[in-house]
């Protein structure tokens, strides 16, 4: 006997068996209660919401023999019977990513014109219909506008934005809602009593987070690492690359207070054992949000820094994309806040602090961008620079100018070491030659004067083992 998978096997043959749509489900039943379906649905929403499903349930429920009072299909009759088993010809599923040109619509279009070989209505399933091309999309207009009387259009899409405007208005629109934590771990309750699978709780609790809201991922992922009947949170950590709490809490115990050299060398540890930066970083964002939604509520002080760590793993996992190393941008996530934290405990001096040291304290450098707006303008000067490495380094850096000198402030002596080289210079004397029209002398400078501490070359050298000059 051939297996079926966990998600062709489970997937609702009614109105009532689906979940999370109950608005959406309700509408539908009504219209198929006093025959009044429209002749074009769009289904938007994320994968694994249940939009191909909801539009053959439509399919068998204006084709179904002893449609039922309430509108549901009896899955009883020999067309649902034959519609439960793929095997009715008028239903017509079409991959938009594969059948996507001017000729595939002309054909469907041909096609449309013969009346249903075996049901009452003929319906064509058109799935990521975002993917059709604009030839494609106006020759289907017309049908789509005034199909036969036999034949009603179902669209599904993950992507809304991406279909015109002009087909959106020609049909009745439904959006589906990602399915919550709660009501996946439910479902996935069913399937493992039905199956026989010993589950542990967090177990299930890890796949529900891991689908993001889809029922058809969190039931690919449960089938996944199901071994010997058995699904326990250490077989999905080492599958799904899911982060464990302990290692979670400690990254941010560090983070807030551990040295610069202790806290590479965890990250270090942590992607020698083959963690998934990527999904590290999705799971160090959820935690540090409800780190944060746990300081507010109880009116801690700390609420300032689990904003600015959220910040930072944003702007990680934006980084993510750029680098070919992903450990470097959670490396640089990590201290830029590090150093940020370290200004800002060090900002003002110890009460017991002297007037005359007061005095010889070395002043900061206060960055003067030279004009509003041209930071902004640097900013898509930096996006120009073709090469990966300088362009992530100079992604948060701020310029200032003084006569024919442009100074660049970098967050980090880290970031600038990156930079500070012929070819780094060269690259950003050519932006900013075609930024502002005029050859520009260059010199980097460290926000806060942090290029002068020798503390901090000393931490940068022990780290990456490099000779390290001020600039």
């Amino acid at each position: 006997m051939s297996h079926t998978v966990f998600y062709r096997k489970y997937r609702p043959n009614a109105f009532e068996q689906i979940v999370g749509q109950e608005a959406i489900v309700a509408t539908l039943l009504q219209a198929l209660k006093e025959s009044t379906v429209s002749h074009a649905y769009l289904f938007c929403g994320p994968r694994g919401t249940g939009k191909t499903t909801l539009a053959r349930l439509i399919a068998k429920g204006v084709n179904c023999l002893q449609l039922g009072v309430n509108g549901e299909p009896c899955n009883n009759c020999s067309t649902c019977t034959d519609i439960k088993n793929n095997a009715f010809p008028d239903i017509i599923e079409i991959d938009a990513a594969s059948n996507r040109s001017i000729d595939d619509i002309r054909e469907l279009k041909d096609k449309v014109q013969f009346m249903p070989l075996q049901g009452k209505k003929k319906v064509y399933i058109i799935d990521e219909v975002h993917m059709l091309t604009k030839e494609a999309f106006n020759a289907l207009l017309k049908t789509l506008e005034e199909p036969p009387a036999h034949v009603h259009f179902i669209l599904a899409t993950t992507e809304r934005h991406k279909v015109p405007a002009t087909i959106v208005s020609r049909t009745q629109n439904f959006s589906l809602r990602p399915l919550t934590e709660s009501k996946i771990i439910t479902l996935l309750t069913h399937v493992t009593q039905q199956e026989g699978i010993e589950a542990e709780e967090n177990a299930l609790q890890m796949v529900a987070r891991v689908a993001e809201g889809g029922l058809r991922d969190a039931l690919t992922l449960l089938e996944q690492c199901v071994i010997d009947k058995k699904l326990t949170t250490t077989l999905i950590e080492q599958q799904l690359g899911f982060v464990r709490q302990e290692i979670l809490e400690k990254f941010f115990d560090l983070w807030e207070g551990g040295d610069v050299n202790e806290k590479l060398n965890y990250l270090k540890q942590l992607y020698e054992q083959g963690i998934h930066v990527d999904q590290f970083v999705k799971q160090a964002i959820l935690f540090a949000r409800d780190l944060l939604h746990d300081a507010v509520i109880n009116h801690r002080a700390n609420k300032t820094w689990y904003i600015g760590c959220l910040n930072a793993l944003m702007a990680c996992e934006k980084r993510l994309a750029l680098t070919p190393l992903p450990i470097l941008a959670l490396e640089l996530a990590y201290l830029d806040l590090t150093h940020s934290s370290d200004i800002e405990r060090n900002k003002l001096p110890p009460p017991n602090i002297t007037v005359k040291e007061v005095a010889t304290t070395p002043k900061k450098i206060e960055v003067k961008p030279i004009v509003t707006g041209n930071n902004q303008n640097w900013q898509s000067m930096v996006r120009s620079i073709t090469n990966p490495t300088l362009r992530l380094a100079l992604l948060h850096t701020e310029i200032s100018r003084e006569g024919n000198l442009m100074s660049i402030h970098f967050n980090s002596t880290f970031e600038l070491e990156k930079v500070n080289n012929n070819s780094g210079v060269q690259a950003i004397r050519e932006a900013l030659k075609n930024g502002f029209n005029e050859n520009l002398d260059v010199s980097f400078k460290v926000k806060d004067d942090q290029s002068q501490s020798p503390e901090v070359l000393k931490k940068i050298q022990t780290i990456f083992g490099t000779q390290t000059n001020p600039i």
